[in-house]
């Protein structure tokens, strides 16, 4: 059983082969710098505003795991990925939101970027 005050539930019947029906179909990242949502198909990652970021590239990061598992391709600019993007951001905001928490302004990035 799950002790009294924390939040949860077991996975158990998950690793027993049992239904995942109302479990959640993503998992939150945080990491020094950095904040991130994965789900089945895609990794999104933004970097905090003002973090050492000497090769230039972009403050997000989007990879497609079904064509690309070892995540080597950051398709963040790809206009074919826009829409996934753009979804992708919302979804990260939304899983703060949705656990009482905010997303730092340091990790946010305008919607029209």
């Amino acid at each position: 059983p799950i002790p009294a005050g924390l939040k949860g539930r077991s996975v158990k019947p998950l690793a027993t082969g049992g239904d995942a029906d109302g479990w959640r179909s993503s998992l939150a990242i945080e990491i020094h710098g950095a904040r991130g949502l994965r789900t089945e198909r895609f990794m999104y990652a933004v970097y905090g505003e003002g973090e050492a970021r000497d090769l230039g590239e972009p403050r997000e990061f989007l990879t497609d795991l079904k064509i690309d598992p070892l995540q080597m391709r950051n398709l963040a600019r790809d206009p074919e990925y826009r829409e996934t993007l753009e979804s992708m951001r919302a979804a990260l905001a939304a899983w703060y939101q949705e656990h009482g928490e905010t997303l730092e302004p340091q990790y946010r990035i305008a919607a029209d970027a």
